[in-house]
């Protein structure tokens, strides 16, 4: 299962590029083990990758944790 998620300033990116490495670091630290994070600095997209589906409480508490990393990007 992919989850897709999209820096809302992504111009901001030229400056400063988001590893894939500093947000697996992240989900791990929380307790979330994807297979693989990928991220596309020009777009500003991040893929997740995961072996199967969230449930509904994990997929809202992955999207608090990515989207805050995101803010604070």
């Amino acid at each position: 299962m992919i989850y897709e998620y999209l820096h809302p300033k992504a111009d901001k990116l030229k400056d400063k590029s988001m590893r894939a490495e500093d947000i697996m670091r992240l989900l791990n630290e929380n307790e979330f083990f994807p297979l693989t994070v990928r991220v596309d600095n020009h777009s500003g997209q991040v893929f997740i990758y995961f072996e199967k589906e969230l449930s509904d409480k994990e997929k809202e508490k992955l999207d608090e944790i990515v989207n805050g990393f995101l803010r604070g990007w």
